[in-house]
């Protein structure tokens, strides 16, 4: 049959058409080429207008069947195609129409139903997919290279890639062979390509496709149209198609007597009767049951003769509002709302033959005829009390799980593999200062500061590249952030959880704020008790020289100045010596009366003192007896290091002992030199250092050389040290030891720069 073609401009005025068009539109005697189509056809509604905007735009419309009226009032019913037509430079020229009239069949088709009910029925579903078809569209230049072509011709000739398709269409065509339905050959010049190209238009044109390549074979409709200029040039050709193989082969199964049309439905409820776990069953429309599967009968018990014709009320309970009793009415409401939705799908309430009920998914599909007109309603009921107990179980240990979450006092966050927040706990809002609504979602880094923040992203990849799987499970110390920017300790334990593939990762948070506040305290505590005992024993030792010595060392002073008071006439020499000798024995009472002071009240006498004044009165009494051991002392003093705020006897005392130390240490040795220097230690301290070229200390010893009864020598008692650490600590420095890189030994202490008129009476 020949289709109606019209073909029109951007401005929906006619260029072309054909003479089907004007007969089967009943405007034969009407002159419409120039005139808009929207005046030809006023009472077009606005829903064309809109197809015909789009397909303006290079979008293509069409339909199998379709009722339309027809001017003069009758409806007649029509495959229609609108598709855009081009202009030589690619740009869209209009719009190309085509209908064709297919009442007949369509009216034949219906005939077919009636009689075939349970055909019809069954393929309701196959017969709305191949309405919903979209034809293939292509544009072709007269070389038939292809300008324009959609998805759907691409896969008519069973083509994956569009840019294969168009490759092979490079080639020309070579892959195909074209046959008629006889299995005639069919020349290439007589393709529907050609054809077009030649100037030729036809519609419904079918043939046998096959590729060489796969010897995949298949029925194709094209339409084919030349695309012509104003002065009837052709510049190319439009080729509409679809496979149609389904649509021959149903027209073929159509066909069959009704003795085959029996078997076919006899197949199909054996199909539908072996599904066990579902009942299918289909009510008239006045909701009677016209069919019953053996799935139904075993799933309430109710056999196929109990139930046909019967009211679906007799085995459907759906509960009132309330709950006490069925609601009649509310049965005719779901079928309503099937029928106004097009469809519904619910829990509901079945009952058994034996009385019992049973909580029943149901989905109610409406079925209707060709016209319109409902036809009945397709229910499939499956039992889900076994499924809705489990979700209800599930939902009661998801509240128990959230009322647990809700009281643990750690915080606990849960983020995917992404670094998003999934779950965020009621302590962790409260820890972190941020609602669940806040955190849901985010990167978890935000609750960290820098440069954790920045660098979390490369934690998790190296966590996914198992880089660090060393850390789930395991406790570790971090920071965390809060709300308001404060930055606190946090111990961390990981959890890993697989979700549907995707990594999920829990993190257990604690506060350490208090834990470290805690420790810091009990170490304070630690460093008290251990002050206090060491105090006690040096105040005990203190005390008790000081009373020991105090009168020796009064007695050598007054012998000494006797002694000087009887030598009638002594030579300069021996005065000399006999006064160092009373300012040494007063300084020996000094030393120990400071000492006794510091260890019983904790107090230093501090003034500004000059290091190289402290040093060099040092000298006089550390330096005894060195010249002859060959000992030789160098000064290395910093001009820069020039005043320290400390307790110059303890200080001096300090020096001293190092000299001495280092003293001792050269005995065995053939380079015999002490070096004392000072220099600035940062903008706040002055260095101290004696130096050595003896043979140094063992590292084991080095390790504790400060510590009370550590000693390097064999004879030593190991308070030396101790005491200058506590005397160099006390005035806010810090004392350490180094080996020299020559062999010897490097003494450091550090103290607090002072400046003129500055003074501390601690």
């Amino acid at each position: 049959m020949p289709a109606a073609i019209a073909m029109l401009d951007r401005q929906m005025r006619y260029l072309a058409v054909s003479k089907r068009w004007l007969a089967d539109y009943r405007i034969e005697n009407e002159p419409v080429i120039g005139r808009c189509h929207y005046d030809v056809f006023p009472d077009l509604d606005g829903h064309w207008r809109d197809i015909h905007q789009r397909v303006l735009q290079g979008e293509p419309f069409s339909s199998d069947e379709k009722a339309v009226q027809l001017p003069n009032g009758k409806v007649e019913w029509l495959r229609w195609e609108l598709t855009p037509w081009y202009e030589a430079s690619g740009e869209i020229g209009g719009i190309i129409i085509f209908t064709e009239r297919v009442t007949r069949q369509v009216e034949a088709d219906q005939t077919v139903a009636s009689l075939q009910t349970e055909i019809d029925t069954r393929q309701h579903f196959l017969s709305k997919a191949i309405e919903s078809l979209t034809d293939g569209f292509a544009i072709v230049n007269l070389k038939g290279e292809l300008v324009q072509c959609n998805s759907a011709y691409t896969k008519l000739h069973r083509f994956d890639s569009k840019q294969d398709f168009v490759e092979a269409a490079r080639k020309g065509y070579e892959i195909f062979e074209v046959t008629l339905l006889d299995n005639t050959h069919v020349p290439r010049i007589f393709w529907p390509l050609s054809r077009g190209l030649r100037g030729e238009s036809a519609v419904g044109a079918e043939y046998y496709i096959r590729r060489k390549d796969t010897g995949e074979r298949w029925i194709g409709r094209f339409n084919f149209t030349p695309i012509e200029d104003k002065d009837g040039r052709i510049h190319g050709a439009v080729l509409t198609g679809r496979d149609i193989t389904m649509e021959k082969a149903i027209q073929a199964e159509l066909s069959l007597n009704a003795e085959h049309a029996a078997n076919v439905a006899e197949e199909l409820n054996l199909l539908v009767d072996g599904v066990r776990e579902y009942a299918i069953y289909m009510l008239d429309s006045g909701g009677r049951v016209s069919m019953w599967n053996d799935g139904a009968a075993r799933l309430t018990g109710w056999a196929h003769h109990e139930v046909l014709g019967a009211d679906r009320s007799n085995f459907h309970i759906r509960p009132s509002q309330d709950g006490a009793a069925p609601d009649d009415k509310g049965q005719e409401d779901d079928l309503a709302r099937a029928r106004a939705q097009g469809g519904l799908s619910h829990d509901t309430l079945h009952r058994r033959k034996d009385g019992t009920d049973f909580i029943a998914h149901e989905s109610i599909t409406p079925l209707f005829w060709a016209d319109g007109s409902l036809r009945g309603y397709s229910i499939v009921v499956h039992d889900v009390s076994e499924q809705r107990e489990v979700e209800r179980k599930l939902r009661a240990g998801s509240a128990l799980l959230e009322s647990i979450l809700a009281t643990v006092p750690d915080a606990i966050v849960v983020i995917d593999g992404t670094g998003q927040i999934l779950s965020f706990s009621s302590a962790a809002q409260r820890l972190f200062g941020y609602t669940e609504e806040e955190a849901l979602g985010r990167n978890v880094s935000f609750l960290m500061p820098s440069p954790d923040r920045e660098l979390h992203d490369d934690y998790l990849t190296r966590l996914h590249g198992n880089g660090a799987r060393h850390i789930i499970g395991v406790g570790r110390t971090m920071r965390g952030r809060k709300r308001d920017g404060q930055v606190f300790p946090i111990e961390l334990y990981i959890g890993e959880a697989d979700g549907e593939g995707q990594p999920i990762y829990t993190g257990f948070i604690r506060d350490l704020t208090e834990h470290q506040r805690d420790t810091a305290r009990m170490e304070e505590l630690r460093a008290e008790l251990i002050h206090v005992a060491r105090v006690s024993a040096m105040g005990t030792m203190a005390s008790t020289l000081a009373h020991e010595l105090n009168q020796p060392i009064t007695a050598v002073k007054n012998y000494v100045e006797g002694l000087k008071n009887l030598i009638v006439d002594p030579n300069e020499d021996i005065a000399d010596a006999l006064e160092h000798a009373a300012a040494e024995a007063m300084r020996a009472g000094k030393i120990v009366r400071h000492l006794r002071d510091f260890v019983s009240h904790g107090t230093l006498e501090k003034t500004l003192e000059d290091p190289r004044s402290i040093i060099r009165e040092a000298l006089e009494f550390g330096a005894i007896g060195t010249r002859e051991l060959g000992v030789e002392i160098t000064l290395n003093l910093d001009p820069q290091a020039k005043l320290v705020l400390v307790d110059r006897v303890q200080i001096q005392q300090v020096l001293i002992n190092m000299m001495r130390n280092a003293t001792e240490a050269l005995a065995n040795t053939a380079t015999k030199r002490i070096t004392i220097s000072t220099r600035p230690d940062g903008d706040q301290f002055i260095r101290f250092s004696v130096m050595d070229t003896g043979n140094g200390i063992p590292d084991a010893i080095g390790a504790r050389l400060f510590r009370a009864f550590t000693s390097s020598k064999s004879e030593g008692m190991g308070l030396g040290l101790s005491i200058c650490r506590t005397i160099v600590e006390a005035h806010g420095g810090r004392i350490w030891y180094e080996p020299d890189q020559d062999g010897g030994s490097i003494f450091h202490f550090t103290l607090q720069r002072g400046e003129l008129g500055e003074t501390d009476g601690e």
